[in-house]
């Protein structure tokens, strides 16, 4: 059986062809489903983590008296025990960017602003915890109990500004110090949605 120049010549380039196609196809495929990302955290990772089950919460004295967590969620926990000025608004501002910019993993991500009982709040920022419009939800914790379990796990009692990451099951993973770049934050969340199947 002979073949025509002209199916000869298309043979040839459909095997020239597959030899570059079919590695590429393998190499995308591998990449996107079995091999893990690699890339340096810019959070500190807290090993081991602690549990945010393991927080005393206590109701926030403002209107506002939720003391649950939401359920399996990641969570970005801003900790300020301290009166909300320029630079709290405004980490708090970013935060609510990190997870608009998440698109459809938006949902599987909360924020919450950990502050002290007595922290004070003006109306204007209750008001902006419960109208934005990707929710950040305020949460209290007893100073004693918190400084406590700050102590067990880092050498130093993490400043307020500090922003904590943790997994839908409640342990907390990483954290940044105040004045983290937020696009560093957004890269380490974005890995750790990719990577995980849960929340």
């Amino acid at each position: 059986m002979t073949h025509s120049p002209k199916s000869r010549k298309s043979l040839i380039i459909l095997i020239i062809l597959s030899c570059f196609l079919i590695p590429w196809f393998a190499a995308r495929w591998l990449y996107h489903h079995h091999l893990p990302m690699h890339g340096t955290q810019h959070g500190t990772l807290i090993t081991p983590p602690f549990s945010l089950h393991t927080v005393t919460w206590t109701p926030v004295r403002t209107n506002l008296h939720e003391t649950a967590l939401p359920e399996h969620q990641w969570l970005l926990l801003y900790f300020y025990p301290a009166h909300c000025g320029i630079v709290c608004r405004h980490d708090w501002h970013f935060l609510g960017q990190i997870q608009k910019s998440l698109g459809k993993d938006q949902k599987r991500v909360g924020r919450i602003l950990i502050v002290y009982p007595e922290t004070p709040l003006t109306t204007d920022q209750r008001r902006a915890l419960t109208t934005t419009p990707i929710q950040l939800q305020l949460r209290a914790v007893n100073p004693l109990p918190w400084h406590r379990l700050m102590q067990n796990h880092f050498p130093t009692i993490p400043a307020k500004g500090t922003i904590f990451i943790s997994d839908p099951h409640g342990n907390v993973i990483l954290m940044y110090p105040p004045y983290t770049r937020m696009e560093y934050i957004r890269k380490d969340l974005q890995k750790l949605l990719e990577l995980s199947q849960i929340g």
